[in-house]
């Protein structure tokens, strides 16, 4: 395994390609982790890590909060 690093080959899981701001936009429209998970492909837990990512970088460029509230993990029930 150190020959195979110091040849510069991948070692372990190749990593995901997402599209990180489709998943933050099916989120913020009021999808469930679920649901997103399922449309892109992908585990609850990785939309989870996603848009806690999202929300950990937008805190620490100026204090303002993410441009998306997420309050639940499910989509909103509307009454009639």
């Amino acid at each position: 395994m150190r020959r195979a690093k110091l040849e510069g080959r991948q070692i372990g899981r190749r990593p995901l390609d997402l599209d990180r701001t489709a998943i933050l936009r099916d989120r913020a429209r009021g999808l469930s982790l679920t649901q997103v998970a399922k449309a892109h492909g992908i585990s609850r837990a990785m939309v989870s890590k996603i848009v806690k990512e999202a929300k950990d970088d937008a805190s620490h460029e100026g204090g303002s909060q993410a441009p998306f509230q997420v309050t639940e993990n499910r989509a909103p029930q509307f009454m009639i």
